[in-house]
This record gives C-alpha cells, sequence and structure tokens, in this order.
C-alpha cells in the first residue's frame, strides 16, 4: 500500500511540472554589453539589476529576465543617444519534451510559467552613437551676398581724416653707388 501511495505522490508531483520547466527553469540570464560600456540598463522601465553585483545594471552585465512575456530594453549614457532593443519569445525546445512525458498537462504548465519560451536575443551588444551638437547659435543657413559689382559701402570703422598735407618738401633722390 505504501508503494502505491509512494508511486502515485510521484507521478502527481511530475504531472504537475513541464519538461520545459524542470530542464530550463521560467527564467533567463542574458549578458548585455554597450560600447562605450557604462550604460545605465532600463528593462520595461525600470532600473534592472544586475544578477552579479546586485547593484544597479550598467554594461557590462548579466540581468535575470522572466520568460513569461517581451522585454523592452534601453541603454542610456551621458552624451550619447539611447538605444532600445526588444527581446522577443521564441520556442524553448524543451517543451516538446512534454509530448513523451507531462503530456498536454506539462504543455500547458510550460506555456503558463514561460518556460515554454526562450527570449531572444540571448546575447544584447550595442554601439552607442554620441548625441549630435546643437545647431551654433551664430551659425545661420543664409547664403553669402552675391558680387553685384557695386562697392561697398565705406565701414563704420572709417575715419573722415583728410589725407596728409602737401609741406612743398621734396623726396630725396635716390642713393647711387
Amino acid at each position: 500500500m505504501k508503494l502505491h501511495l509512494y508511486l502515485g505522490l510521484c507521478v502527481a508531483t511530475i504531472s504537475c511540472t513541464g519538461c520545459a520547466s524542470i530542464v530550463s527553469g521560467t527564467k533567463q540570464k542574458i549578458s548585455i554589453d554597450s560600447n562605450p560600456p557604462g550604460a545605465t540598463v532600463v528593462v520595461d522601465n525600470a532600473v534592472a539589476t544586475d544578477c552579479v553585483t546586485k547593484q544597479p545594471a550598467v554594461t557590462p552585465a548579466k540581468v535575470v529576465f522572466r520568460r513569461s512575456k517581451p522585454h523592452t530594453v534601453v541603454l542610456s549614457l551621458t552624451g550619447y543617444d539611447d538605444v532600445s532593443v526588444m527581446l522577443h519569445q521564441g520556442s524553448e525546445p524543451w517543451v516538446w519534451g512534454n509530448l513523451g512525458f507531462g503530456g498536454i498537462i506539462g504543455i500547458l504548465i510550460d506555456m503558463g510559467d514561460g518556460a515554454a519560451f526562450r527570449l531572444k536575443p540571448g546575447h544584447v551588444d550595442v554601439t552607442l552613437d554620441p548625441v549630435a551638437p546643437p545647431p551654433s547659435a551664430t551659425a545661420t543657413n543664409t547664403p553669402p551676398p552675391a558680387d553685384t559689382g557695386v562697392a561697398p559701402p565705406p565701414s563704420a570703422t572709417a575715419t573722415n581724416t583728410p589725407p596728409p598735407a602737401d609741406t612743398g618738401a621734396m623726396p630725396a633722390p635716390p642713393e647711387q653707388k
């Protein structure tokens, strides 16, 4: 009788989990890198936690994601444009193990807890572009004036002084050798 109870308990326990849940779990660790490094990692509008340092994630980082839904990862670094990467759900091959073991119940469990999925890409590596400098306040987009052949008006800094007076002195003759 105890053997039947033990076997029944084992079968019930096994049938309450799916193959993917057992083998690969419901979470996935993904490496996130940027060039230059030091970018803050934001996942689904919240600062992520690096699973190695247990601190707010800054590239290079390793972040744990739940497989049950897609995620948006944004990398931010002062002086650079933000970069957004979408992590999509793909099929986790272990879910098909339920066809031989676990059956429909195992498939439903794996689908429900997210273990039936694998997030892609499995590694995030992006290059951050520097923020474009703002246009200069003195720069204008007007072309230079066309040459009309007319002399420009006297500048505002020119003085109205008469030429030097003629003193009647003769210039010195050139030196002879």
